[in-house]
């Protein structure tokens, strides 16, 4: 337990000194740890689902393109009409998908629902894939994901997904429960790892302390501390200086 000096300030005691620094440490670092960890695991879901609708955009591509030759609509934009046909196969395997023609007007969609992102994010997202490249944004625990369908090196159509990251969510809440708990039992072990090595460092300390008093009040009797390090020489320092004043009081 702290004591109270006369002015009425706590003094802690050394051995409370190290078991709150190592407990700081250990919290310090289980912060940064943990911290990180989430976000690795964010990054890579955020990946695989990249990767997930990317491969999904090939294969939508490779259907709508059949789709597109078999309506002999030549090398131009998909029509609305194929756009309508294509989306109702495919949204039974992809969910929430829509279509867009080159002038970013929409074609055809799966679900008669409103977009959760603004025209204009909507819009920057399906001009870049109208260049040719994919591009997604992520909003309000969804992605969506938009990328060009070429046909003979021209773009026919943008398709573009809205995929719920619900799992995603999840898969990170139950990590965070789990590092949450490890992080409480580790604390618990490191508690008690702080106390048993703060009382082996302070014991030989303690013994210093108690024949410094002992000295100031004449007794003499030497210090035991075994080892080789700085504590074990100063007490060897203590016990010199001890015969030295014991012999000096004597004369």
């Amino acid at each position: 337990m702290a004591s109270v000096t006369g002015l009425g300030v706590p003094k802690i005691k050394l051995k409370e000194k190290l078991v709150l620094y190592y407990l700081s440490a250990t919290f310090v670092i289980m912060f940064f740890v943990g911290f990180a960890v989430l976000n690795a695991i964010k990054s890579l879901s955020i990946n695989t689902i990249e990767q997930q609708l990317i491969g999904q955009s090939d294969l939508a591509e490779l259907y709508i393109s059949q789709i597109h030759t078999l309506q002999n609509e030549g090398s131009g934009e998909l029509s609305e009409e194929t756009a309508q046909y294509v989306i109702g196969k495919l949204g039974l395997v992809f969910g929430n998908i829509r279509l867009y023609d080159n002038n970013l007007r929409l074609l055809a969609t799966s679900k008669d629902t409103e977009i959760g992102i603004t025209d204009a994010e909507n819009t920057e997202i399906l001009s870049a894939a109208a260049k040719g490249d994919y591009a997604y944004l992520v909003r309000n625990s969804t992605a969506y994901f938009a990328s060009p369908i070429t046909f003979e090196g021209n773009t026919i159509c943008i398709l573009e997904f809205i995929y719920p990251m619900s799992l995603l969510e999840s898969l990170i809440s139950g990590v965070a429960n789990i590092l949450f708990i490890g992080a409480f039992i580790f604390a618990v072990l490191m508690t008690l790892i702080s106390i048993y090595i703060a009382s082996k460092l302070t014991k030989p300390i303690n013994k210093l302390a108690a024949a410094a008093n002992n000295y100031a009040n004449r007794i003499f009797t030497p210090v035991e501390i075994k080892g080789s390090d700085e504590i074990s020489l100063l007490s060897r320092s203590f016990n010199a200086m001890g015969i030295q004043l014991q012999d000096y009081i004597q004369r």
